[in-house]
């Protein structure tokens, strides 16, 4: 896996940084791995899927917790 990252005096916001998790996380196939792991179902209709929790947490530390909004384009 390579991640490219190239330095400028731009201001980087929030935004910039759920990119770089989004890339991450697709470049990594962890979301496959997440799958493989029998992590538990939740058994209610309103239930949150176990893996959308895991990545939502992680982009939160990766932004800080930050303004956070729910990341459902990481899906």
């Amino acid at each position: 896996m390579n991640l490219q990252h190239d330095y400028c005096d731009n201001m980087v916001t929030l935004w910039g940084g759920m990119k770089e998790m989004k890339m991450l996380i697709h470049k990594t196939g962890i979301r496959n791995k997440l799958l493989e792991l029998g992590l538990p179902q939740g058994k209610s209709n309103n239930s949150i899927d176990a893996v959308s929790i895991i990545k939502s947490f992680w982009v939160g530390i990766w932004i800080g917790c930050f303004r956070l909004a729910t990341p459902q384009w990481c899906a």
